[in-house]
């Protein structure tokens, strides 16, 4: 009979330490989260810090002033919030319908740093040189290579092993 318990316990013990802990989401956290709902707190935050830096605003643009003083105020609504929600969903139509979900128009697709979008382009940005950004990343889709695991593996191996990196004991730059 100990020896079921005993069994019974380190079993629930290890399907208690097995589940990680789930991130919150942001309608969790915060209230009136109507469009960005099922994400995490972080990514909601990163999300909402491009929105606003996609359009050249802040966070008190969309919120009320009396936001700075309270969480609580963060919820009130506006107007600017009221338009940034159905631009998000254009957004996200546009991708769903014409880039099968990928991600490929964004805010700052039409408005550039700029509130209201460009209706018409400046021609010389098509017909210049491309101007390179050292900060911008793509990501391009990768399939049939190895996995990051694999490529690490092979870099471990590279290095003698991970006997020689088991001796590695400080890193000079």
């Amino acid at each position: 009979m100990k020896l079921v318990v005993c069994l019974l316990g380190v079993a629930f013990a290890n399907g208690q330490a097995g589940q990680e802990q789930r991130p919150q989401m942001a309608e969790t956290v915060f209230k009136n989260v109507q469009v960005l709902k099922g994400i995490p707190v972080d990514e909601f935050m990163d999300t909402t810090g491009m929105l606003a830096a996609a359009l050249s605003l802040n966070c008190i643009d969309c919120h009320t002033p009396n936001s700075v003083g309270s969480w609580e105020n963060f919820a009130d609504e506006t107007p600017l919030k009221g338009t940034a929600r159905r631009m998000m969903l254009m957004v996200n139509t546009i991708n769903r319908d014409n880039f099968s979900g990928v991600r490929s128009v964004t805010c700052y697709t039409c408005h550039r740093g700029d509130l209201r979008p460009k209706v018409v382009t400046n021609l010389t940005v098509p017909y210049s040189a491309p101007v390179e950004d050292p900060n911008e990343i793509q990501i391009l889709p990768v399939s049939g290579g190895p996995s990051a695991d694999q490529l690490f593996d092979r870099y471990i191996q590279s290095l003698d092993g991970s006997q020689q990196l088991a001796n590695l004991t400080r890193f000079a730059a």
